[in-house]
């Protein structure tokens, strides 16, 4: 079976042997400590992926769910609203002009058709309710007009 190889322990970079017993042992201390902090963040990182925290407090340096709460702006959506309630009555009013123009131009021409007709002797009813009232009468069958327009040749 193959054998771990041993990691070899990183040196400080700086050359112990010359130092008196005290400062060897100063260096020893801060090694150490900078070791441990990094264990903490690690275990730290670790504890976070387990409980799927998102950030860390930068106060407490804890793990801590969710993010950081920001304040909300006021909206002012209502006005807006408004404003655009007040464009659509215009625009109704608009159409509504504009049919009123139409409605009075379509009846100007059927008044000028009713003129031009009457001076040629032909009269065409104003109104379509004109039209039904004339179709509803009763008109005589065609063989009595043909002997009335006959006597009136023979009597004459």
């Amino acid at each position: 079976m193959h054998q771990k190889k041993k990691k070899k322990k990183k040196s400080t970079g700086e050359n112990t042997r010359g130092l008196t017993r005290h400062l060897v042992q100063r260096v020893k201390v801060e090694e150490e400590n900078k070791r441990i902090a990094v264990i903490k963040k690690r275990t730290m990182m670790k504890n976070m992926k387990k409980k799927k925290m998102k950030r860390m407090d930068t106060k407490t340096k804890t793990a801590v769910q969710g993010k950081k709460k920001k304040k909300k702006k006021k909206k002012k959506k209502k006005k807006k609203k408004k404003k655009k309630k007040k464009k659509k009555k215009k625009k109704e009013t608009e159409q509504a002009e504009e049919k009123k123009n139409n409605n009075e131009t379509a009846e100007e021409e059927l008044e000028n058709k009713y003129r031009t007709n009457s001076e040629h002797g032909t009269e065409t009813p104003r109104s379509p309710q004109q039209q039904q009232q004339q179709q509803q009468q009763p008109q005589p069958p065609p063989r009595f007009q043909r002997e009335r327009l006959f006597s009136q040749r023979t009597d004459s």
